[in-house]
């Protein structure tokens, strides 16, 4: 099956889905571009996919601009059903990666996270070592998802969102995406685990470390992970080919 490696930058360095060697990259994703239509930051000119689906190059360029936002993929299940994947990132005034921050500190960003988002799930997961707090709730009708991280300085909100209820399917598809993050250049641990299969030991040392993050910096944090999702399928109007 084929697949393109798109490659999430910092806010200075745009995406390139055909480059193959690229030194200065914060997070590679891997979409499977024949089933979803994938839009970066340096795709949009002359995009053949953009004008099947009638959009312009600048209003997709306004809203990755405005929106903080590096990735918008879409994948239709029918002309008004579909699944969406975005990227955002912005600067947040935290010096440590959520990796390595205190069990007790990950609970206190999770249980704001869900408190704003009036999330009905809340977990934090490990991915590739990276920690996320994962949130499941609804904005505007739609279904979201989404996993949240601070990376060097960054607040990375990978959020996807479903029209209709996240089946199995979505499921396997969210964790294809997921499973290929990885940050660049950040040493972390290689397991993938949730909040739940967290170790003993582990949440005992954690948690006797002095709390890093303050209410003020949550706060911060939570304006940067709370992205909406943009209604940029509000104009698509055509299935993608099977072809």
């Amino acid at each position: 099956m084929k697949k393109v490696l798109v490659y999430l930058l910092l806010l200075v360095i745009p995406f390139s889905v055909s480059a193959k060697e690229f030194t200065q990259l914060d997070v590679t994703v891997d979409i499977n571009s024949k089933d979803w239509y994938v839009f970066t930051r340096d795709n949009v000119k002359d995009n053949k996919q953009l004008k099947e689906l009638n959009i312009s190059e600048e209003y997709m360029n306004s809203t990755f601009t405005e929106s903080d936002m590096y990735i918008d993929a879409v994948l239709f299940r029918s002309t008004s059903d579909y699944l969406e994947f975005f990227a955002f990132a912005k600067d947040v005034d935290l010096d440590k990666n959520l990796h390595e921050v205190s069990d007790k500190d990950m609970e206190s960003l999770k249980d704001a996270l869900v408190k704003q988002e009036n999330a009905t799930v809340g977990t934090i997961e490990t991915i590739n070592g990276y920690k996320f707090v994962y949130t499941e709730y609804t904005d505007s009708g739609l279904n979201v998802i989404d996993y949240y991280t601070v990376i060097n300085g960054k607040g990375y909100t990978l959020k996807f969102q479903a029209t209709q209820a996240v089946t199995e399917n979505d499921k396997k598809e969210i964790d294809n995406i997921i499973k290929t993050v990885k940050f660049n250049n950040v040493e972390v641990a290689t397991e993938n685990t949730s909040s739940e299969e967290t170790t003993k030991e582990t949440e005992t040392t954690k948690n006797e470390e002095d709390s890093t993050i303050n209410y003020a910096i949550i706060g911060a944090i939570i304006g940067a992970a709370i992205c909406a999702g943009i209604a940029i399928v509000a104009t698509m109007n055509k299935k993608k080919s099977n072809n």
